[in-house]
């Protein structure tokens, strides 16, 4: 695969802030060029879906600015309960007339109508024994696409690709960690995302309920002014999130049993957390002890080149996982 020569800005929108990061091709290697992130207000970005798109066109805007960024190539992401990732088995026919066979079948795949969405399809692998290819289909609405994509064009931004969360957390791992069967799970502050995958192929992917923000603001604790940090929580507060932590724990289990189910398997290997929420106090070991397999918090900017050591920790932080897979996935072209 050819990686591309110009800088490319991987860009996440999670409620309450906007996260991005960009690389560059340094002799065939991805290297951190710039990164940063801008608060916004809660109501801009909700349920992963632009809200106000004047608030995201001058946050965009300043971030730009701030961060130092020199391209304008961007790759975005998208997922929430309108995105859908479908795995199929479809018969074996001529690769080149495959896409156009399953489109001309969207609707028994879809519980939209086919004219609602925008649908990509891709080949994961074959399954010799039945003579089926296995294949990935995504399909995001229309409607929600273009809202997303808009204040990117209003702050005469170029949208290279538009990517889905999941798949962008696992180009995050090296071949090392896509061995064996694993699970993804992103704590964002507004939805949280789940890929599981086998050999680094994906066979689930879901949103997880229970957001960070909803527990925040129970709290009363404001996303934009940053007061949230595992450093700086106090004990009754940490007993209060401590509510949000076995509810993430009880729908991860549910789906994990679901995902071994279908998959005939009997166990993961490894879960690896991402997101604002990977900060929270305590997680970790939380959910390490409660389900009883190894947890590793994602380091985003492991697989990558700096000469600005700054630049590396503030990547290197998990809230940063979903802008550094999207950069990743532009700057391969």
């Amino acid at each position: 695969m050819l990686k591309s020569k110009k800088n490319v800005v991987g860009v996440e929108l999670d409620t309450g802030f906007i996260r991005a990061v960009e690389l560059k091709n340094v002799r065939g290697t991805a290297s951190i060029e710039a990164a940063g992130q801008i608060a916004v207000t809660e109501k801009a970005v909700q349920s992963g879906v632009v809200q106000q798109p004047e608030v995201l066109v001058n946050a965009l805007q300043k971030l730009w600015h701030t961060a130092n960024f020199q391209s304008r190539q961007v790759v975005l992401a998208v997922f929430n309960h309108n995105v859908l990732l479908r795995f199929i088995n479809y018969r074996k026919i001529k690769k080149d007339k495959l896409k156009q066979a399953i489109l001309w079948q969207l609707d028994s795949y879809l519980p939209l109508s086919s004219k609602e969405m925008v649908v990509d399809v891709a080949v994961l692998g074959e399954n010799q024994a039945e003579e089926k290819y296995e294949v990935m289909l995504v399909a995001a609405k229309k409607t929600q696409l273009v809202s997303n994509i808009t204040p990117f064009f209003q702050s005469k931004l170029i949208t290279q690709a538009v990517d889905v969360v999941p798949l962008a957390l696992l180009r995050l791992l090296s071949p090392a960690q896509r061995k064996g069967t694993i699970v993804m799970l992103d704590l964002a502050l507004g939805l949280n995302s789940l890929v599981a995958a086998v050999d680094g192929l994906p066979r689930l992917a879901t949103i997880i309920p229970h957001s960070l923000q909803q527990y925040l603001q129970q709290l009363d604790l404001s996303l934009i002014s940053n007061q949230v940090s595992p450093h700086i929580l106090k004990q009754e507060e940490r007993d209060a999130l401590s509510g949000w932590c076995k509810a993430v724990k009880g729908e991860l289990e549910s789906a994990i049993d679901y995902f071994l189910a279908q998959q005939r398997l009997t166990k993961v290997d490894k879960l690896y957390l991402s997101g604002y929420g990977a900060r929270m106090q305590g997680i970790r070991k939380f959910l390490q002890k409660e389900i009883g397999m190894p947890v590793e918090t994602i380091r985003p900017a492991a697989k990558l080149t700096t000469k600005n050591k700054e630049l590396q920790l503030m990547v290197n932080n998990p809230e940063f996982a979903v802008s550094t897979g999207l950069a990743i996935y532009g700057w391969k072209g």
